[in-house]
């Protein structure tokens, strides 16, 4: 008799338990939120008081991590050159490669524009010479003439673009070739968009070479 009693026992409780189940399938009983690691496998959420606890600690953490991040950055932001030089085109002169940086505008113009009369008058003395030269082959006479014509009609056309460019307002402007590199030197104490697009234009029309060969930069 103890026996069936304890078998009767057991078996409620099996059917106890079974309805409790079928209850929380049903769907009676509310989700637990559930979420992914990063690995793709499921985690269960922590109860809420050990989940506040740990929290804080880890968002501590990022912060400092963060924190050091930053700092880490910065020296390298402080040495970031300015917006305007970093893409290669449009430059302010009188950095510390500049001879005549100390100069101010006006002065700085009048001077680059001796040494540049004075460059151009060497080089072409030198040319001249070669062709005179009865000792110089004809292909170098040739190529003499040729270069000696070319660095005559640049020097027409330079002028004629730094006087459309002038035009603009500025009260200077210089223009100066190194190999294939065209540099146009303005003096301001700031260039806008819109003015390095327009100078852009007409320099490269001006002296017939695309605007990837052209440099401008700019003098207070």
């Amino acid at each position: 008799m103890a026996k069936r009693q304890t078998v009767w026992l057991s078996a409620m409780m099996i059917l106890s338990l079974m309805v409790i189940g079928y209850y929380t399938v049903d769907g009676t009983l509310a989700p637990v939120p559930t979420s992914l690691s990063s690995d793709g496998k499921l985690m269960q959420p922590q109860a809420q008081g050990s989940g506040a606890q740990n929290s804080k600690p880890q968002d501590q953490t990022q912060g400092t991590q963060n924190n050091k991040a930053t700092d880490a950055k910065q020296p390298d932001n402080a040495k970031a050159p300015d917006a305007k030089a970093s893409d290669g085109k449009t430059q302010q002169q009188g950095q510390s490669g500049d001879s005549h940086q100390t100069m101010t505008g006006g002065d700085w113009f009048a001077q680059r524009f001796i040494d540049r009369e004075t460059a151009y008058s060497q080089k072409v003395e030198q040319l001249q010479q070669v062709i005179a030269d009865s000792k110089t082959s004809t292909d170098a006479k040739i190529k003499a003439e040729q270069d000696l014509k070319s660095l005559t009609e640049f020097a027409q056309k330079a002028e004629q673009a730094e006087n459309r460019v002038m035009e603009q307002g500025f009260p200077e402007a210089l223009i100066t070739k190194d190999n294939d590199r065209i540099t146009v030197t303005v003096q301001t104490n700031d260039l806008t968009k819109e003015q390095v697009a327009k100078i852009y234009g007409i320099v490269s029309k001006e002296l017939n070479v695309p605007a990837s060969q052209i440099v401008v930069s700019y003098k207070p």
